[in-house]
């Protein structure tokens, strides 16, 4: 058996990590499917406007307009992780910034919007 030294897994992971990797399931499966997945979660809660969240409490169920602004956040992440794993991946940096730039945006707006709305009852 053979034995592995201490800093593979690290080095494993760094390279995972690397905006610019040339692993093609990280660019296709990080970049095009797991956004995919999120955003079809954030479709599905501003239709029907019901969502959660993690918090320090647990789970958080949230309803109505509040469940909008979570889709939004959920949106934002979607982008977030786009940007970073498909057009980085890519070498598109300008495309990637501007893109992690919106979903930063996305995602603090609808954070605040969430807790907003969940905090005045609607």
């Amino acid at each position: 058996m053979r034995r592995r030294d201490k800093g593979s897994i690290l080095d494993d992971a760094s390279g995972l990590m690397a905006p610019g990797g040339s692993q093609a399931w990280s660019i296709y499966g990080l970049g095009l499917v797991l956004p995919l997945l999120i955003f079809a979660y954030a479709g599905k809660s501003f239709l029907l406007r019901e969502s959660f969240y993690l918090s320090s409490r647990g789970i958080v169920e949230l309803y109505g307009d509040s469940a909008r602004w979570m889709a939004a956040f959920y949106l934002g992440i979607a982008l977030f992780v786009h940007a970073r794993w498909w057009w980085g991946g890519k070498g598109y940096e300008q495309v990637h910034h501007t893109l992690m730039g919106v979903a930063c945006l996305f995602f603090i707006g609808g954070y605040f919007g969430a807790s907003v709305c969940a905090l005045a009852g609607v």
